[in-house]
Order: C-alpha cells, then structure tokens, then sequence
C-alpha cells in the first residue's frame, strides 16, 4: 500500500498489529466509554497516513452518538508532550 507521499506501508504497519484506522479507533472508543470516561488522547494518528481532521470526525461522531459530547479529545503528536490533565478518582 502506498500512501499520498509515494512511500510504502510496511507489513508492519499494515498487519494485524499494526496501526488502528480512524474506523477501529471509533469502534474501540464506543466499547470503552463509561460515565468516568472525560478525556481521550487520539494517538493513533500518523502524519502520513492521516489528518487530524478526519481521525477528530471518527471518534466525535461516535461520542455525538452515544450522547457524551462532553468528552475532551485531545490531540497527540510524536515530537512534543501532549496537554497536561488532571485526574480524578472516584468511590
């Protein structure tokens, strides 16, 4: 498989243990929300094989349809740290 910029994908990242697809990424997001659940990090993102906008679509509209717009996604990138949060226990 080649990606926009004319490189090919490894067997790696293709295989079955590879990268998640925004798809996989929403699926996973719909079987792990909980009422705790506040902020999720999108870190299945790659430069080359992904835009922010479409990975942020996925998984917004997966939480637009379980009814938990109040969850933060935050964005994730290779070079830098991503935002601090704060987290909080329950019970």
């Amino acid at each position: 498989m080649k990606v926009a910029s004319g490189l090919v994908i490894s067997p790696r990242i293709r295989g079955p243990s590879g990268h998640l697809s925004n798809d996989e990424a929403a699926e996973l997001l719909s079987r792990v929300l909980c009422p705790s659940l506040r902020t999720v990090f999108m870190a299945h993102r790659s430069a080359e094989c992904n835009t922010l906008s479409l990975a942020e679509r996925a998984l917004r509209d997966t939480l637009i349809k379980a009814g938990r717009e109040d969850i933060r996604l935050v964005h994730t990138h290779a070079a830098t740290s991503s935002d601090r949060i704060d987290i909080q226990t329950t019970g």
